[in-house]
């Protein structure tokens, strides 16, 4: 479960995720993502976040959380907060 100042809003977070390097190259990684996503969707969670690469995570519609007004409570990961 992901907090808003304290406030349970439904929301959840994306688990990092690492694919073997021997076994990279071949979508398994985006089908985590989507699989992941859909497993979600099923609960009805309001809002998904992640802190990855935005290049990467952008492609499944994640955006900047900042462009939100949200903020990392880590600092250093404030690129990489994402929604």
């Amino acid at each position: 479960p992901v907090d808003v100042a304290g406030e349970d809003r439904q929301w959840v977070a994306l688990a990092p995720l690492a694919v073997e390097e021997s076994l990279r190259r071949q979508g398994l990684a985006e089908k985590l993502v989507y699989e992941g996503l859909d497993s979600l969707n099923e609960f009805s969670y309001a809002a998904v976040v992640v802190l990855g690469d935005p290049a990467y995570y952008g492609r499944f519609g994640f955006k900047p959380a900042a462009a939100y007004g949200l903020h990392c409570r880590w600092p250093e990961t404030e690129s990489a907060f994402q929604v």
